[in-house]
């Protein structure tokens, strides 16, 4: 079976006293990386400003930070917000390689994330993360399905 992660944003996730995270949900779960992300309705609560545009790209980059240089993401277009078909999909471009609109499912699927992470082994044997651009790119309850053979993470 499939380990799960489910994350959302923070006030989402703690508990009615505010002392602790609820059970179910795991803050550092978008500091793993991830073969398929799937997030569902993320978009829906930006609004129509310009505002939601800025906030749709920090949401689709953190995204993008989150699946593996292989991996896919699954994404669909706002219902509720001004983040349509058109403007997501130039957003999706702007941190994906690939970027193609299932009509059928009325999803985008995006792969190879822009931002790669590299990791080396340092001197003293441990990893050394460094990070190669080659682009700088800029929720009613929002969740994202991330999935690789041991984790599993909604968001």
């Amino acid at each position: 079976g499939a380990k799960v992660d489910a994350y959302d944003l923070e006030p989402n996730m703690i508990n009615k006293e505010r002392t602790a995270y609820r059970e179910q949900y795991n803050p550092n779960a978008l500091d793993n990386k991830y073969n398929v992300v799937n997030a569902s309705n993320v978009l829906d609560n930006l609004g129509s400003k310009q505002d939601a545009y800025n906030k749709a790209r920090r949401i689709v980059t953190q995204i993008g930070k989150s699946v593996k240089d292989d991996g896919t993401v699954v994404i669909n277009p706002s219902k509720k917000s001004s983040i349509n078909k058109a403007k997501l999909n130039n957003i999706l471009n702007e941190t994906f390689e690939k970027v193609e609109w299932d009509d059928t499912s009325k999803v985008f699927k995006a792969s190879g994330p822009i931002e790669k992470v590299v990791v080396e082994v340092g001197e003293d044997g441990l990893p050394i993360k460094k990070t190669k651009q080659s682009i700088d790119v800029f929720k009613k309850e929002f969740f994202i399905r991330c999935w690789s053979r041991r984790n599993y993470c909604s968001r």
